[in-house]
């Protein structure tokens, strides 16, 4: 008998901080008021460890057992005792587990760090990426021919590009965009032809913040199909952090971008193949302050949902979860403020593949009663009403999160 399951993959567990290196061209952040930086639930963080891949333990839950952990796999690059630092966690479909990150060389500069392991824990593939300058990971994802990576990577001059590698051949591909200032990408998606989508943002231009959500489009062959910007009402920081795909060829990525009021906005927007821009669905909170999304999925009908945290009615971040149908016209609307009344922020969402009642899972972390973060994955069901909560206070009793949830069965 095959039974659901939900496997939450664990990226962050203990002291966070921020992924990006200091003295390093980032990425637009959203600014969070009156909350300390290295508590901000931005899906980069990662813990503040030596060994890279700290404990990527794929806790199992199901209906018929607790979890049992099957393996921990650690990884300390060369046994330099630096900081290898993951970021992104994907599957292939005949089994393999590829997790990407950075770490620190023995000149102090940062290199793209990929490891594959197979599903017994052991690590078949060890790949790392050095132009003797900073090169950041920050997504990857599989086909027949490999794990293809993307990030932030400097370029020619001092600025950063999106930086696109699949280690089927060593290939590399840059995008440098049209202001030649500092771009990057936060996720890759390959579709069944080979072709490969990254989305992130590219600066326009104007102002010192002033970023655009950038996707793009590479044939399987790695020649550039399209680029498409998306440039928000109050054209300022726009930034896209997940993209999903589906059957048709239509891409769908989600973010946030800033508002005419010069807040940001929950903000998902829909291409066709050709790269032109089907709809756009924004949400703004009635706090008028901060809301973004970090987590997107769709389900067989290609309903789109998206998560990620939004300032609620108490001045806190709230986890926040929008179905919206393939026109983009939101469904339904989901908030979840935890016992500790401060800080939650989802991270990922996953949909059931099938079904026309398919069941909603986020996870991320939120504040618990004793005012430290926990892991925090709900269960909703196909009309947006919660299920169940399931939380995680991990031995240190300190601040935990979860980076990542994946569906599979039994």
């Amino acid at each position: 008998m095959k039974v659901s399951s939900l496997i939450s993959v664990l990226l962050i567990n203990g002291t966070i901080s921020p992924a990006f290196p200091q003295n390093l061209p980032t990425p637009p952040r959203p600014k969070f008021d009156n909350m300390p930086s290295s508590l901000a639930p931005q899906k980069d963080h990662v813990p503040k460890k030596e060994a890279f891949a700290s404990e990527i333990a794929a806790e199992l839950q199901n209906t018929m057992a607790g979890p049992t952990r099957q393996w921990v796999a650690r990884y300390n690059f060369a046994n330099a005792n630096l900081q290898d630092i993951p970021t992104a966690i994907t599957l292939s479909p005949n089994g393999f587990i590829g997790v990407t990150g950075y770490h620190k060389n023995a000149k102090g500069n940062w290199d793209y760090l990929t490891l594959v392991y197979n599903n017994t824990g052991g690590r078949p593939g060890v790949y790392r990426q050095t132009n003797n300058s900073d090169e950041l990971a920050y997504g990857a994802a599989f086909n027949d021919s490999g794990i293809w990576v993307t990030g932030q990577g400097f370029g020619g001059g001092n600025q950063t590009d999106v930086f696109t590698i699949t280690y089927a051949g060593n290939r590399q591909y840059r995008y440098d965009g049209a202001a030649h200032g500092n771009d990057g990408a936060f996720d890759i998606k390959l579709d069944a032809a080979g072709n490969f989508y990254v989305t992130g943002y590219t600066y326009r231009g104007v102002g010192v913040n002033d970023y655009d959500i950038v996707t793009i489009k590479y044939a399987s062959n790695g020649v550039l199909v399209w680029v498409a910007l998306y440039d928000g009402p109050g054209h300022s920081d726009d930034n896209a952090y997940e993209l999903a795909l589906d059957n048709a060829g239509n891409i769908y990525v989600t973010g946030y971008s800033t508002g005419k009021a010069k807040s940001k906005d929950f903000t998902t927007v829909k291409y066709n193949s050709a790269g032109v821009q089907q709809w756009v669905a924004r949400y703004n909170a009635p706090s008028d302050t901060t809301d973004i999304a970090y987590g997107i999925a769709l389900d067989a009908n290609n309903n789109v949902y998206v998560t990620g945290y939004s300032i609620g009615a108490g001045g806190n971040f709230d986890y926040l979860t929008i179905k919206y149908n393939t026109n983009g016209v939101q469904q339904w609307l989901a908030r979840y403020n935890g016992p500790g009344l401060s800080l939650d922020g989802a991270i990922d969402i996953a949909v059931d593949p099938i079904g026309a009642t398919p069941n909603v899972y986020v996870t991320g972390r939120s504040t618990g009663v004793n005012a430290n973060e926990d892991i925090c994955t709900i269960k909703y069901n196909s009309a947006g009403l919660r299920q169940w909560v399931a939380r995680y206070n991990g031995l240190g009793n300190g601040h935990d999160g979860a980076n990542r949830v994946l569906l599979g069965h039994l």
